[in-house]
């Protein structure tokens, strides 16, 4: 949220209009419309507040995470999930269903998983969580062959046969393609 804060603050303090920071920055509108006006109520001038420090960005504004969460829905310790998160093989989507699991446990009400999410990313936006890489659809695709071999018994002579498991990603959606190849050679790939 500070980072966010800075950047409009510079923009505006450079007389860009709110809707060409919404276009420079990618935040909302709404956003920038909302944090413009906070700063204005407090006084301060755009220069200020971009060379405000975080606890004086706090002091100052209010804290947008605990200000728009519903106090009836158990809050998981976000903190924890954030090292978590930093773990191969780890994503929203899975400590989103053990947070679930945990609220049954507990018989607490739990955020869905769009809500957990919104409030998992404004944790991780204002602690600078570095984790998460962005990524624009069509622009990267990964691959790779995996790590065990898979075999199979040869139907006509009834020997195992070793392979090869190439697999493929797009980066932004998760689509995968995978595929067996008897060795590694780049035809295969390309």
């Amino acid at each position: 949220m500070h980072k966010k804060m800075r950047e409009i603050a510079e923009l505006k303090a450079k007389g860009v209009s709110n809707r060409g920071v919404a276009e420079k920055t990618g935040y909302a509108r709404n956003t920038v419309n909302k944090i413009v006006k906070q700063i204005n109520e407090t006084g301060l001038t755009y220069d200020e507040v971009g060379n405000l420090s975080d606890q004086m960005l706090s002091k100052h504004f209010n804290d947008p995470v605990s200000s728009r969460r519903n106090q009836d829905f158990f809050l998981p310790n976000f903190e924890l999930l954030t090292k978590e998160l930093a773990k191969p093989g780890v994503t929203m989507q899975l400590l989103w269903e053990e947070y679930m699991t945990e609220c049954r446990m507990q018989k607490k009400k739990g955020y869905q998983l769009t809500q957990f999410k919104k409030h998992f990313n404004d944790h991780l936006n204002v602690h600078q969580f570095k984790g998460i890489l962005k990524r624009k659809a069509g622009e990267s695709i990964e691959v790779d062959w995996a790590g065990q071999r898979p075999h199979w018994n040869d139907p006509d002579t009834g020997a195992t046969v070793y392979g090869y498991l190439f697999v493929a990603a797009l980066s932004f959606s998760g689509y995968s393609f995978a595929y067996v190849t008897k060795d590694m050679k780049l035809k295969w790939y390309l």
